[in-house]
């Protein structure tokens, strides 16, 4: 028997995808279910999940309705480096940080999640309020 390597990019949230095989002048085998070992990407943060309130030069970010465990990252750009702080998520769901350094980033100020066995999300920009 023959092998064939096939390489394909595949939907980083599928935790199983499917494989045919067919030929030239034969039918396709059934379908074979295969799990998805490469870890999953986290879910992306929404606004709805973060609350920012300026009190003074500081600002407090509240984290809400996150999986126990998870982390949150803060960051001062949309790719590269740029790491802020980050926090873990309690037992509850949520988590409150106070951070004063903030307000150099220009307004704006960037999150990611990653939930525990998976990668990190896409960042959310989410403007600073005034």
């Amino acid at each position: 028997m023959d092998f064939v390597e096939v390489t394909c990019e595949l939907p980083d949230v599928a935790e199983k995808f499917y494989v045919t095989i067919s030929s030239p002048a034969k039918l396709e085998s059934e379908k074979i279910a295969i799990d998805n070992k490469l870890p999953l990407q986290s879910e992306n943060l929404n606004t709805n999940n973060i609350e920012i309130t300026k009190i003074g030069e500081k600002y407090e970010l509240y984290f809400k309705d996150l999986e126990q465990g998870a982390t949150v990252k803060i960051y001062s750009t949309n790719t590269g480096d740029g790491l802020v702080g980050e926090i873990q998520i309690e037992q509850n769901g949520t988590s409150s940080f106070m951070i004063n350094n903030l307000f150099a980033l220009n307004g704006s100020v960037y999150f990611s999640l990653t939930q525990q066995g998976k990668t990190e999300s896409n960042r959310l920009q989410v403007d600073l309020p005034n």
